[in-house]
């Protein structure tokens, strides 16, 4: 009896370990479109943003436009160094290098390919409305340290970066159709 009591117990606590990891890797943060606004603002091609990041607290540490001004590489990071790049190009940009690609749906009619570890990072990429976007992440230790899943939901996240001020204060088009939502509910429309 005492054998199948310490079976039952060390069995539970694995799977509370397992379904506990599970859940932590699809967890995703919301990510400050300021800043990202201030920088995509000025480009010659219209783009979308993330919403959503697989870490906490995570900030734009720099910016690159290429010279052309047909590319541009944002850099995310947190206090934890965890990072994450985002390319967004008009060029052509070609995965045959690399023989370890998947094919993913990244949302409705989108596709993509997902590259789980190459030069010890991980790339999920896809095009949209003319633009190729691409997310690489770059782990501390082990490139598993960000799911597959959570870089489908963060390029599932992006979106246009259309602001509207009011009170000083930035909102998404998200928020603005939020806030219509509760007006209709409110409203009783």
């Amino acid at each position: 009896m005492r054998r199948s009591k310490k079976k039952f117990i060390f069995f539970s606590t694995v799977l509370v370990v397992i379904v506990s990891w599970a859940l932590l890797r699809t967890l995703m943060y919301d990510l400050d479109q300021t800043e990202l606004a201030n920088i995509v603002e000025d480009l010659p091609f219209e783009v979308k943003t993330p919403t959503k990041v697989p870490f906490k607290q995570m900030k734009v540490w720099g910016s690159t436009i290429a010279d052309d001004q047909q590319q541009i590489t944002i850099d995310l990071t947190n206090i934890n160094k965890e990072s994450v790049t985002i390319r967004m190009t008009t060029n052509e940009v070609d995965y045959f290098y690399d023989s370890n690609k998947k094919k993913v749906t990244i949302d409705k009619g989108i596709q993509g390919i997902f590259i789980a570890n190459v030069s010890n990072k991980r790339i999920l990429a896809w095009e949209d409305n003319g633009v190729q976007y691409e997310i690489t992440f770059y782990p501390k230790l082990k490139t598993w340290e960000v799911s597959k899943r959570q870089l489908i939901k963060m390029a599932q996240s992006f979106q246009k970066l259309v602001f509207y001020v009011t009170n000083s204060r930035l909102l998404t088009q998200s928020d603005c159709l939020n806030v219509l939502s509760s007006l209709e509910i409110f409203l009783d429309l």
